[in-house]
Parts: structure tokens; sequence; C-alpha cells
């Protein structure tokens, strides 16, 4: 991955290359590690005149590229579910085992003597 991010023109200038002419490899490489040029060019396809009912090629791979895994949503309710409930009884179990030990000491140590 290259140190230093494309310029803007640079990236417009990869985004419009049309059709059969050869991308800056140099620039797709670093496109595909960098999330700040990807959103970059994301907004430069946004902006850039697309016909009505058409959608840039750039565009579409790109909702491909950045899209969330199929079912993630789901997947993230559950193991938040499922962390609220181990929390819960872990609360009830360190309050059982408090109980218990409360109760050892008030029957194992020596009652105060009273002062006088």
């Amino acid at each position: 991955m290259a140190l230093l991010h494309p310029s803007t023109r640079r990236l417009r200038e990869w985004l419009e290359t049309p059709p059969g002419a050869e991308p800056d490899a140099g620039v797709e490489e670093h496109v595909s590690h960098c999330e700040r040029c990807a959103d970059e060019l994301e907004a430069l396809d946004a902006t850039a005149e697309v016909g009505v009912g058409e959608t840039s090629e750039v565009r579409v791979a790109l909702q491909e590229v950045l899209a969330p895994p199929t079912g993630l949503e789901q997947r993230m309710e559950d193991r938040i579910e499922a962390a609220l409930l181990a929390r819960r009884d872990l609360k009830l179990l360190a309050g059982l085992m408090g109980v218990s030990i409360e109760t050892t000491r008030l029957l194992m140590e020596p009652p105060e003597e009273p002062r006088s």
C-alpha cells in the first residue's frame, strides 16, 4: 500500500476510465486497501453525472464491497442478547456467592465481646 493518497484529480481520472481502457493499477491497488480513498471515490461518483436510471460500474462495485454481510444485524442482536444474559447470570451467581461468604463469616467468627 502506498504511503501517499492519490490526488482527487487522479481518483477522478481513475473513476472516469472509459470501458475497455486499462485503469491505473496503482490507484486500484491503493483504493482496495484504503477506506479513506474508497469513501472519496464514492463521494466523487455520487457527484458524477450519471443518466437517469443508470448506475456507474464503480458505484455498483463499491456497494458490493462495502455492503455488510448477509444476516449481520441478526447475528449482532443475538450476540448482544447472549452477552446480556451471561452478565445477568454472572451477577446472580456473584450475589449468591456473596451471601454464602457473609453467612460463613457470621457462623465462623466468634461473637464480639460486649464493651463495658
